[in-house]
């Protein structure tokens, strides 16, 4: 089971950083500091997602043990 405790700390580093990433580009989007085109206000909205699941499977992982 040692590699599930290498990949859980994955998940969670993961799950921050792009989490974080992806709302501050967000906020910057709605909040009219830059215009951004379709494809960037996409992959920002899929950062959040992504970082919002690997927090979901950080926890997962977590209460499994």
């Amino acid at each position: 089971m040692e590699p599930l405790r290498k990949n859980n700390t994955w998940n969670l580093f993961t799950g921050i950083i792009l989490t974080v990433f992806g709302s501050y580009r967000l906020y910057q989007y709605f909040s009219g500091v830059v215009v951004y085109k379709t494809y960037r206000l996409v992959l920002s909205i899929g950062f959040v997602l992504y970082g919002l699941f690997s927090l979901y499977q950080y926890v997962k992982i977590k209460n499994n043990k």
